[in-house]
């Protein structure tokens, strides 16, 4: 299940969900994709936080699951 923006850090400003594990993750920065063949997202050139959260599955291509904190959150 899809985390709520309500439940992310204050430092996250992005939310995606990787196909490895399924697991929801929140990042500090834009992450890309990883190029480990893994098929999942990899925190920023810049560093950054990034910590798991929960796992489920998702109606998207986890490509497709990468979005950004909504402003009103």
């Amino acid at each position: 299940m899809k985390p709520d923006w309500k439940d992310a850090p204050k430092w996250a400003k992005w939310l995606a969900q990787d196909r490895c594990y399924n697991a929801w993750h929140w990042f500090e920065y834009k992450p890309s994709i990883s190029i480990s063949g893994y098929d999942i997202w990899s925190p920023s050139i810049w560093g950054g936080r990034d910590i798991g959260y929960g796992y489920g599955i998702t109606d998207k291509h986890w490509k497709d699951t990468l979005e950004r904190r909504p402003k009103e959150v």
